[in-house]
Formats: C-alpha cells, structure tokens, sequence
C-alpha cells in the first residue's frame, strides 16, 4: 500500500513539473538598413535553461514578413552575443555566438 502511494506522489510531482513549465522569450534584437526600407529582428524561445533556443530571424520589407529558425545554444540573447553586418540595404548577415565560443551565422538577402 505505501508504494502506491509514493507511485502517486512520485507520478504527481512529475506532472506538476511539467505543468509548471513556462517559456522563457528573450527580448526582441532588431536592426534596420541604412536606407530604412528593411529590418531584420531575431527573438527566441525555449523551456528550460539547459535547452537550445529556437531563434526566429525575420526581415521586414515593403510590408512583407520573411522568416527563418535556428536552433541556438546560449546562455542568452542580447545585443552582446546577437550581431548584424549589413553588406547592403538588402543583405546582412546575422551572426550569434553561442555558448561554446563558435557562431552561428544566418544570411538574410532580399532580391527584388
């Protein structure tokens, strides 16, 4: 009879930690052409501390919203590890460092 018991507690704790999970955003990273006329944002998501995020890296240009997602593994992100190099007013590459040093670079180019 104890053992069901602790089985119920057992099973019940581990469902109120998986209830009890919330998801974690960060902020919003954004960057805009010099011209104006394209903006690249990058936000992510994840559950736990230990996972990956997923990034979303979308361009805005002429009212049209463009989107890619990569998997990340960071501490965090910030305007410290997230970057953007702008080749033009319709390229740029974003580049995010992730936890182990190495980057993980996302080209975004828009050909009209």
């Amino acid at each position: 009879m104890k053992t069901n018991y602790l089985k119920s507690f057992f099973l019940l704790s581990i469902l109120l930690t998986l209830v009890s999970c919330s998801k974690e955003q960060s902020p919003v990273i954004s960057s805009t052409s010099e011209n104006g006329n394209m903006s690249i944002t990058v936000q992510g998501e994840r559950y736990f501390s230990t996972d990956p995020y997923k990034v979303s890296v979308a361009a805005t240009t002429d009212s049209k919203v463009f989107a890619v997602e990569v998997e990340v593994m960071a501490d965090e992100l910030s305007n410290e590890n997230v970057s953007f190099e702008w080749q033009d007013n319709e390229t740029c590459f974003v580049y995010i460092t992730q936890r182990d040093g190495s980057v993980r670079t996302v080209p975004i180019s828009v050909v009209k």
